[in-house]
């Protein structure tokens, strides 16, 4: 800024006068070089540096259900302690252009966004109706919600959709996004956070977290078993700077809610893992004195720090095989046999037998496999029934009529036997609803 021009008529006389009072006590940084009609004209001494440019965000929903509403929201921030300009020399819009899987055309929109010409807030949310003040570090649940009626796509699919943010601060990217036609389909694809949202950044065509991924990867877990003791390391990259915890549970195996029913929790680390770094997380855990024998599940689970706390990040079994707790404290991979659960399973009814479904892999003539079961209450983690299966590719359950109808949680047991050897191999979970036996015909209940 070299000069600057006032226009005395667009100024009340009072206020003219202030006007100049103040620019005289500014001293030697301006000064009055002249005027041209009703145009005062000031000489910068100095010339200033032009005000800083916000950083702008762009986020947008990648997941949608059958009902959701699809609506982007701009994130500012504001990069020094001065006032930044947003809109100086020309409104902000914002503009979606969709197409189908196939690069169809399918519907284009642009808006007008209410954004502030300069903004004074350290960070701030617009959606396409209003700006408000937003955390320094959003997630999906604290953006705001906007209440314009916005076209999205309903046919399930998957779809593309072009942003474009015009005006003195562009930002532009292509967001990939998928409809599913039903909330269980969603709730399938995302189980433990159904806000997935891609992040659009300046200087990037592509959004830096992907339709449904979590904030970093997690590489495939190494473990060693010695003895009593477990070995674990894998390595977190994250996508921006976090702070992480991470932790193991032993759990029965294929139960969809580990952490209600773990027998083990190890202990947790926490790190700070910078963008774009791979940062490991190892355990050497002694953990068989503390649970009994037995088939166990082990998963993973990564949690990361937000502005409203530690909210799950990542985490799961990664495809590992169950682990066998042995008599005498050692661990090792299930097998030789292992029960992998097939078909539909029936309903289970009290005092009736219910044959199940399994394919057995690892069984031969040397190695023979039979089966155990039990039911466990999911409460109270009591043991109500259990029995022997007859075996392993077809187990037979019999629930005595002494035991309630409700839920529980079916616990089956594989033995690989081979002379007078007899050896745990496998185990499988299943959660069952137990129902009341049927009522004689012609007899009401």
């Amino acid at each position: 800024v070299r000069y600057l021009v006032f226009h005395r008529s667009q100024y009340h006389p009072d206020d003219w006068s202030a006007v100049e009072t103040q620019l005289a006590a500014i001293g030697s940084a301006v000064k009055r070089v002249g005027g041209f009609g009703e145009a005062t004209i000031y000489r910068v001494a100095e010339p200033l540096a032009p005000p800083p440019h916000p950083r702008l965000s762009l986020y947008a929903p990648t997941l949608l259900g059958p009902r959701s509403r699809w609506a982007p929201v701009i994130t500012i921030e504001k990069p020094g302690a001065l006032p930044s300009v947003l809109a100086l020399t020309r409104p902000t819009t914002l503009a979606a252009t969709w197409y189908d899987a196939e690069g169809r055309l399918l519907h284009s929109d642009d808006w007008s966004l209410n954004m502030p010409v300069i903004s004074e807030s350290e960070h701030m949310a617009c959606t396409i109706g209003s700006c408000r003040t937003a955390p320094a570090r959003p997630e999906p649940k604290t953006l705001p919600r906007s209440t314009a009626d916005i076209w999205r796509p309903t046919k399930p699919g998957h779809y593309v959709v072009e942003l474009v943010v015009a005006g003195d601060t562009p930002l532009s990217c292509r967001v990939d996004l998928d409809v599913a036609a039903t909330d269980a389909m969603v709730r399938a694809r995302s189980p433990d956070e159904p806000l997935r949202w891609a992040e659009c950044v300046q200087g990037g065509s592509n959004p830096i977290n992907d339709p449904g991924a979590p904030p970093f990867e997690v590489a495939s877990p190494s473990i060693t078993f010695v003895g009593d003791r477990i070995a674990i390391d894998t390595a977190v990259t994250a996508r921006r700077d976090e702070e992480v915890r991470g932790w193991f549970l032993l759990a029965p195996p294929d139960d969809p809610t580990p952490w209600r029913n773990a027998v083990y929790q190890s202990p947790v680390r926490q790190q700070a893992v910078r963008q774009g770094e791979s940062v490991t997380f190892a355990w050497l855990e002694t953990v068989s004195p503390s649970i009994p024998p037995g088939v166990y599940g082990l998963t993973i689970w990564f949690h990361r720090a937000t502005s409203s706390g530690w909210e799950h990040a990542s985490g799961g079994g990664y495809g590992l095989a169950p682990v066998v707790v042995d008599e005498n404290g050692w661990m090792r991979w299930a097998g030789p046999i292992r029960l992998i659960p097939g078909g539909i399973h029936p309903v289970l009814r009290v005092g009736q037998v219910a044959t199940l479904t399994f394919d057995v892999i690892g069984a031969s003539e040397r190695i023979a496999c039979d089966a155990e079961w039990r039911l466990v209450d999911k409460t109270s983690r009591k043991v109500v029934a259990h029995g022997h299966a007859s075996s392993c590719d077809r187990p037979r359950i019999a629930i005595q009529s002494t035991v309630p109808p409700g839920r529980y949680r079916l616990e089956i047991a594989g033995y690989a036997t081979s002379g007078d050897i007899r050896r745990l191999s496998d185990g499988v979970t299943l959660p069952i609803t137990l129902v009341g036996d049927e009522p004689t015909p012609g007899h009401p209940r």
